[in-house]
C-alpha cells in the first residue's frame, strides 16, 4: 500500500470536500423543491413513501407533471431569496440542514437524476391530493 505524501493528502481532502459540497448543493435544491411544493409539511415517512411511488408513473403522466413543475420551479429561486433575507446566520444554517435532510429522501428514492421539473410537479401532486382529500373530508363532515 502506497503512503500518500502531505501534498497528496491535502489534494485528496480538497477533492472530498468539493464532492461533499456538491452533494449538499444538490440535496439543498431538492429540499427547496419540497419546501416550495409544501410537502415539507408532511412527515418524512409520507414524503419518502410518495417519492418511492414515482417509479410507477407512466411517461404520459411524467410529461404532464413536467408542465406543472416548470411553472412551479420558476418560483424556487425567488422564494429562497425572500425566505432567507430575514433569517439570521444560525437560522439559515438550521434551515439548510433541514432542507438537505429532506433532499436526502430524494436521494434514497433514487430520484436525483430525474428532471427537476418532473420531480417538482410530482411533489406538488402530493400536496394537491392532500388538499383535495381535506376539502372532501370537511364537506363530508358538514353534510
Amino acid at each position: 500500500m502506497k503512503t500518500l505524501t502531505r501534498k497528496e493528502k491535502i489534494e485528496e481532502q480538497k477533492k472530498r470536500n468539493n464532492e461533499r459540497k456538491l452533494r449538499a448543493r444538490i440535496l439543498l435544491k431538492f429540499g427547496l423543491v419540497a419546501e416550495i411544493t409544501y410537502i415539507i409539511e408532511y412527515g418524512t415517512h409520507i414524503i419518502l413513501g410518495h417519492l418511492l411511488k414515482f417509479k410507477n408513473i407512466s411517461p404520459l403522466e411524467k410529461e404532464s407533471l413536467k408542465n406543472d413543475g416548470e411553472k412551479i420551479f420558476k418560483e424556487i429561486e425567488e422564494h429562497d431569496k425572500e425566505t432567507v433575507i430575514t433569517l439570521t446566520t444560525e437560522e439559515k444554517k438550521a434551515r439548510n440542514h433541514k432542507l438537505i435532510g429532506i433532499g436526502a429522501l430524494f436521494e434514497i428514492a433514487n430520484l436525483i437524476n430525474i428532471n427537476l421539473d418532473i420531480i417538482t410537479g410530482y411533489c406538488y401532486s402530493l400536496h394537491k391530493a392532500k388538499r383535495i382529500f381535506i376539502t372532501i373530508s370537511s364537506l363530508s363532515i358538514i353534510a
